[in-house]
C-alpha cells in the first residue's frame, strides 16, 4: 500500500482501462449484444425441459464410497427396503370392528396405489402351522372369522408370534401396521427379482454380477404417496387415527416441502430485492435492469443443470433464491457509479465507460472469490453438495457474464432521465450513516479494533458451545404430520429405521449349520437387548424365526418345539419344505446359496449422531458371537446415516480449508497488496464467527443445513470487502490521506455495499417463510452473518486501513 505516485501504469490500471474501452465497444454494438445474449439464453435455458428433482438416501454418497457400495451390494442380493409403514390405533385391535376396516383399508391400498409389490399386514402376515404330516404356511385371516370363538383362535396365534410383536403388532396391542414394499417404474417385482432363487445351478460368482435394483425416483415416489394419501384419507377418522412414516414418506415430505418453498423463495425474494432497490436507486430503472440481468443467468444455469442432467436436490433446489440475492450485487456496483456520473452531467456514453472502469475490476474479483466459496463445495464427500459446486459457481458467473455484456447495452438503449441528487446517488440518511461510520473508524481506529476483539473474543467462546447434530425429524415443525408420525412410531414399534447385519458364512450352505443357526438365534437375543445412546432395538429378525416356526409346525404345533434343529440334514430339509410352501419370506432373509443371512433390526429414530455407538455395539457383539464360522456387515439407511454425518463433517473441513487457502493469495493477489489482502480477511472471519456464536445461542445445532453457512458466507461476505479494499487502495493512491480515502470510498463504493448486504440478506431472511426448521434457520443465521460482515466491513475494515497507513508512513524514510 503506497501514497499518491505517478508511477507507469500497472496491471490493475491496465485492466480498469481495457474495461473502459469495453464500455465504449458494447455501447456501439448495443443491439448486437442485447440479440446475441438474447439467443445464447434461449438456448441454454431450453435445457430446464431435462430437469428433474431428485432426494432419494442413498444418492447422498458417491457411488464408489464405500458405505455405499455397500448397501448396494446388499439391495443386489436381498429384496428392496423401500417401504412405507402405516401405523393404525384402536382399543381392541384385535376385534371384529377394527379388523374389518383394516381389511378394507388393505384391499385400496392394495388396488389402489401404484407401484406396490406387497402390502403386509395382519390380514396377510405369515402363518406356518403343521397339520398332520403336511406343512401349512398360510395368512393370518385367509379364513375369516365367524364368531368369536375362531376371532380368539386368530388373536391366540398373533399373541404367540414373537415376529409380530413391534413389527404387525404393538406390546400393549393397541397399534398395528401396514407395510408397503415399493418397486420403481421399470423395476423387477419381488416375484421377478427372486424367480431365480430356486436355480440351483446359480453359483455364488453370478450372485456377484446381479443387477443394482433401480431406486425410486422421485416421479415415482410423487406418484405412489399422493395415491396413499388419498386412500388414508377416505379412511381415516377419529375413532381410526392413521399415520404415514417410513423413508420413502419422510424424502416425500422435504422434496414436496422443499419445491413449494422454493417457488415461494423466489417470489418473496424478487418482491423484496425490488422494494430494497426501488428505495436506493429512486427509479424504475434502477429496479428493472437487476433484476433482468440477474433472472436471465438463472434461467441459463438452470437449464445448464438440465442439459448435464444435473439434478435438483434439497441442496439445490433454493438456488432460484440464492442467486436472486448472491449476483445481484455485479448491477447494483455497476449502476451505482453509472447514475453517479450520469446524474452528474456526464455524457451516457461516457458514464457507461467510467462506470465499467470504476467497477468492472472489482465485480470481477468479487464474483471470483464467489465462485470460489462455492465451488469448494465441489470436493465434497456428498454428492448434493458437490453438485451445488458445480451448479452455483455456474450461476454466479454466468451473472458476471451478464452483469458486464449485457448490462452496458441495456442502459444504452433505454430511456433514461437525469435526476437531481445530493451527488451521491441515494439517500441522504444513508450517506450520512456512512460518513459517520467513517469517521468514528479513521480517527479512533485503535478504540474500533479493541471493541471488536472483544466482540471476536467472546464471539470463539460462544461457537466453542456449538453442537454437532443430525436430527431429520427436527427440520418438520412440531405438530408436522411427517414428525408426528414418526414420534408415534418410535413410541409404539421402538422405532422403524432398519439397521441391516448381513452375516456371512463364506460357503455355500452353510447356514445349514446348526451352530452357524444357533449362533444366528444368539446374535438376534443380544440385538434385542441393546440400549445404546437412548436407541432401543425394537425388533430382530432372521432365517432363524422362520425355521424356528418350521420346526414347530412339523412337531405337533408344540411350542417346546419353536427352537432350532441341531441336526444339519433337518435343518436342510426343513427349510426346503418351506421354501415349497408358496411363501417368498424366505429370499427375503438369505441368499440363493444359504451363504448368506440377514438380520433386520428396526431401531429407534433418533439423532443421527448417536447411531455410532449403536452400530459400533452390534458389530462387535455379532462378531464375537458368530466367531470363526462367519464375517460381520452392517448396512442399510442407519448405516448410511452416519457415513453421511460424517461425509458431512469432512465436507464441511475441506470446503472451509479450499475456500480460505483459494481466497486469501486471490485477494492478495487481486487487491495488489500482501497487507491489504491479508487484513481483508479479519471482518470476515469475525462475522462467520459471530454466526456461529449466534447459532449456538438460539440452541441451533450444525447439521446438514447449518453446515453450508460459512463456506457459502466466506465466498459472498469478502465481496464488500474487496470493493472497499479496491476503492480505497484507488483513493489513497491518489491522495496519500487514509481518513479522506476512507471517507470518499464509503460514500461511493460505501452505498453499493450497504444495499447489496441489504439484498443478501433479505434473499436469505425470505428462507424464514418455510416451513422447514433447517431452512429457517440457515436463512437467519446467513443474513445475521451478512449484516455482522457489512458492520465489520464498515467499521473494522475502515479501522484496520488506517492503522496500515500509519504503520507504512511511519516506516517510511
Amino acid at each position: 500500500m503506497t501514497g499518491p505516485t505517478k508511477s507507469r501504469p500497472d496491471l490493475r490500471d491496465r485492466i480498469e482501462f481495457g474495461f473502459e474501452r469495453w464500455g465504449y465497444l458494447v455501447f456501439r454494438f448495443r443491439w448486437l449484444v442485447i440479440l446475441a445474449t438474447a439467443a445464447l439464453t434461449f438456448v441454454l435455458a431450453s435445457g430446464m425441459a431435462a430437469l428433474r428433482f431428485e432426494s432419494s438416501t442413498d444418492r447422498f454418497l458417491d457411488a464408489n464410497d464405500p458405505a455405499r457400495v455397500t448397501y448396494d451390494d446388499f439391495r443386489r442380493q436381498f429384496v428392496n427396503d423401500d417401504t412405507v409403514v402405516i401405523l393404525l390405533s384402536g382399543q381392541e385391535v384385535l376385534s371384529f370392528p377394527f379388523l374389518e376396516r383394516l381389511r378394507a383399508l388393505h384391499e385400496d391400498l392394495e388396488a389402489d396405489v401404484p407401484l406396490v409389490d406387497e402390502v403386509t399386514s395382519l390380514v396377510n402376515a405369515r402363518v406356518t402351522r403343521g397339520s398332520g404330516d403336511r406343512l401349512i404356511v398360510e395368512e393370518l385371516l385367509e379364513q375369516w372369522p365367524t364368531d368369536q370363538a375362531e376371532l380368539a383362535l386368530i388373536a391366540a396365534r398373533a399373541r404367540a408370534n414373537p415376529v409380530y410383536t413391534n413389527t404387525l403388532l404393538s406390546e400393549d396391542e393397541r397399534f398395528t401396521t401396514i407395510t408397503l414394499s415399493l418397486t420403481p417404474s421399470g423395476g423387477e417385482s419381488e416375484a421377478e427379482a427372486l424367480a431365480g432363487f430356486d436355480d440351483e445351478s446359480l453359483s455364488a460368482s453370478s450372485e456377484e454380477g446381479l443387477a443394482l435394483p433401480p431406486v425410486l425416483m422421485d416421479e415415482d415416489l410423487d406418484r405412489v404417496m399422493t395415491s396413499l394419501f388419498a386412500v388414508v384419507d377416505r379412511h381415516a377418522g377419529p375413532d381410526f387415527p392413521i399415520w404415514v412414516t417410513g423413508n420413502p414418506e419422510i424424502t416425500y415430505s422435504l422434496t414436496q416441502t422443499g419445491r413449494a418453498s422454493a417457488m415461494r423463495f423466489a417470489g418473496i425474494a424478487a418482491l423484496s430485492i425490488s422494494f430494497i432497490l426501488a428505495i436506493f436507486f429512486r427509479r424504475i430503472s434502477g429496479v428493472a435492469l437487476p433484476l433482468v440481468v440477474v433472472t436471465l443467468p438463472l434461467l441459463a444455469t438452470l437449464g445448464i443443470m438440465g442439459l448435464i442432467e444435473l439434478p435438483l436436490t434439497p441442496s439445490t433446489q433454493n438456488i432460484p433464491s440464492f442467486l436472486l440475492a448472491v449476483c445481484i450485487g455485479d448491477s447494483v456496483h455497476i449502476l451505482t457509479i453509472f447514475y453517479q456520473r450520469f446524474d452528474g452531467g456526464v455524457d451516457r456514453r461516457e458514464a457507461v465507460a467510467q462506470a465499467l472502469a470504476h467497477s468492472g475490476l472489482a465485480v470481477v474479483m468479487t464474483s471470483l472469490t464467489t465462485a470460489v466459496g462455492l465451488g469448494s463445495f465441489l470436493f465434497a464427500d456428498l454428492t448434493p453438495l458437490a453438485e451445488l459446486g458445480i451448479a452455483a459457481p455456474t450461476g454466479v458467473m454466468l451473472a458476471l457474464f451478464y452483469s458486464v455484456v449485457l448490462l452496458p447495452a441495456l442502459i444504452a438503449v433505454l430511456p433514461l432521465r437525469r435526476r437531481r441528487t445530493s451527488g451521491s446517488g441515494g439517500p441522504r440518511a444513508t450517506a450520512r450513516l456512512l460518513a459517520s461510520l467513517g469517521a468514528l473508524a479513521s480517527r479512533h481506529p485503535w478504540p474500533v479494533v479493541a471493541g471488536w476483539s472483544i466482540v471476536v473474543a467472546g464471539s470463539i467462546w460462544g461457537a466453542s458451545q456449538l453442537q454437532i447434530a443430525h436430527r431429520p425429524l427436527e427440520w418438520f415443525p412440531e405438530g408436522h404430520r411427517t414428525r408426528v408420525s414418526a414420534e408415534t412410531a418410535n413410541r409404539a414399534f421402538g422405532g422403524y429405521m432398519p439397521l441391516e447385519v448381513v452375516v456371512d458364512t463364506g460357503r455355500e450352505n452353510g447356514l445349514h449349520e446348526p451352530e452357524v443357526m444357533n449362533r444366528l438365534e444368539r446374535i438376534q437375543r443380544f440385538a434385542r437387548q441393546l440400549h445404546v445412546n437412548g436407541i432401543d432395538v425394537g425388533q430382530a429378525i432372521s432365517l432363524v424365526d422362520i425355521l424356528k416356526e418350521t420346526h414347530q409346525a412339523l412337531n405337533g404345533n408344540d411350542p417346546a418345539s419353536y427352537a432350532v434343529p441341531q441336526d444339519r440334514e433337518l435343518i436342510a430339509q426343513e427349510l426346503l419344505l418351506f421354501e415349497n410352501s408358496g411363501s417368498d419370506d424366505l429370499e427375503e432373509l438369505v441368499d440363493s446359496q444359504f451363504r448368506k443371512a440377514r438380520v433386520r433390526l428396526i431401531v429407534t429414530y433418533e439423532d443421527g449422531f448417536l447411531y455410532l455407538g449403536l452400530v459400533q455395539a452390534v458389530r462387535a457383539g455379532a462378531q464375537e458371537i458368530a466367531g470363526e464360522l462367519a464375517s460381520i456387515e452392517t448396512t442399510g439407511l442407519v448405516e448410511l446415516w452416519l457415513r453421511t454425518f460424517d461425509a458431512m463433517l469432512s465436507s464441511t473441513f475441506k470446503s472451509y480449508s479450499i475456500a480460505l487457502l483459494v481466497i486469501a493469495p486471490l485477494m492478495i493477489l487481486l487487491i495488489g497488496s500482501v497487507r491489504l489482502g491479508l487484513l481483508s480477511l479479519i471482518p470476515n472471519l469475525a462475522a462467520i464467527t459471530m454466526g456461529m456464536a449466534l447459532m449456538a445461542t438460539l440452541g441451533i445445532h450444525f447439521d446438514m443445513f447449518t453446515m453450508m453457512i460459512g463456506t457459502i458466507v466466506i465466498g459472498i461476505a469478502v465481496d464488500d470487502t474487496i470493493h472497499f479494499m479496491h476503492g480505497f487502495r484507488r483513493r489513497y493512491r491518489e491522495t496519500g490521506d487514509a481518513p479522506d480515502a476512507v471517507q470518499d470510498t464509503l460514500l461511493s463504493t460505501g452505498r453499493a455495499l450497504f444495499v447489496t448486504s441489504m439484498v443478501l440478506s433479505c434473499g436469505f431472511f425470505v428462507q424464514l417463510f418455510g416451513t422447514l426448521t433447517g431452512t429457517k434457520n440457515v436463512g437467519l443465521i446467513t443474513g445475521c452473518t451478512i449484516l455482522a460482515a457489512l458492520l465489520a466491513n464498515l467499521l473494522l475494515s475502515p479501522a484496520l486501513v488506517t492503522l496500515a497507513a500509519r504503520y507504512e508512513e511511519r516506516q517510511s524514510p
